[in-house]
């Protein structure tokens, strides 16, 4: 199976399993920088730049006359500001350029050591959230991550020459909301690093005009924000007993035979609500007013793919990957 999920939800989602990637959400800082330039390592915790460009961290707890201030930075110039974005979660978020001038082949990369290696043959869950920068000149492909057994480098600031297992194949020009980009995949090895960014030359990318650009010095290529960075070992509903992964609101149980999904209310006494999400992000059942603690959903019309359940009670919210 292979799925590229694109999606604009608002919700966040729960983990099937541990997050094995340290400090996520950027949200672990050492030191916050004010201005144009900023050493990564030295701002952020465990993150790392494995190449000679510096990646930027922005921040909403900073002066707002700041370059890196988000959402919405004062800083007068003379560079200007790449977008607006407030960050997927908390306060921190990152900005990678994956294209600059045409022919340079110039990269931003940002790269963690998880907290334990992949297990070969092992499926996991690999995403992250991203933003086109909304006063940049262009979006494009390849915005991915790659996952390896060594820290991959290179002395320079170019491209780092390898095949990302979660890759961006459709230009990304969505500039107010997060895309989610996610992808399941086996580990062959024992991979103990990512790296987030692009792995393409500029002959291998497409690039798309955005009509949001400012045209401002300091604006052209493709410049995304990233946040949210998550690699959790994937578990398959439909092959789990339901008692297995109940969790705090529900839990859920896909019968391959008949293709129902089988959803389980802890507390069907509170005003519940449950939708289900296709990979695009569209609500394909939805059902705001339950009275029964036990609800059958039909998915035999349905793709093969990956679903998302998200169940609301009384303000909390939980939500559970589905494959059919």
């Amino acid at each position: 199976m292979k799925i590229i999920f694109y999606s604009l939800l608002a919700f966040s989602i729960n983990a099937t399993g541990q997050n094995l990637v340290p400090n996520p959400d950027f949200e672990g800082v050492i030191s916050s920088t004010c201005g144009i330039d900023g050493d990564l390592e030295s701002s952020l915790e465990d993150w790392n730049n494995p190449n000679t460009a510096t990646p930027l961290a922005y921040y909403t707890s900073i002066d707002e006359a700041c370059y890196n201030y988000q959402p919405l930075s004062t800083y007068p110039g003379p560079i200007g500001i790449k977008g607006n974005q407030a960050p997927h979660s908390g306060e921190v978020m990152v900005g990678l350029w994956i294209y600059t001038i045409p022919d340079l082949n110039q990269r931003q990369y940002v790269q963690v050591e998880l907290t334990e290696n992949l297990v070969v043959e092992e499926q996991y869950i690999v995403s992250f959230y991203t933003s086109l920068a909304d006063n940049i000149e262009y979006g494009a492909t390849g915005l991915g991550a790659y996952l390896s057994t060594d820290a991959p480098s290179i002395g320079t600031d170019g491209v780092l020459d390898f095949d990302a297992q979660v890759v961006s194949t459709e230009v990304i020009l969505e500039t107010e909301d997060w895309v989610l980009i996610s992808d399941t995949i086996t580990a062959t090895e024992a991979m103990g690093y990512i790296t987030i960014g692009h792995f393409n030359d500029d002959a291998a990318t497409t690039l798309m005009a955005n009509e949001t650009a400012s045209g401002e010095p300091g604006t052209y290529g493709a410049y995304y924000f990233v946040d949210d960075i998550s690699v959790e070992l994937f578990i398959d509903a439909s092959a789990i007993n339901e008692n297995e992964i109940e969790k705090d609101l529900m839990n859920a149980f896909l019968d391959p035979t008949t293709n129902i999904l089988n959803v389980g209310l802890i507390d069907e006494n509170k005003k519940t609500s449950i939708q289900l999400y296709n990979s695009i992000g569209q609500i394909v059942y939805s059902n705001d007013a339950i009275s029964e603690s036990n609800i059958q959903i039909s998915m035999a019309s349905l793709e093969s793919g990956l679903y998302i359940l998200k169940c609301e009670n009384d303000g909390v919210v939980q939500t559970i990957k589905i494959v059919k």
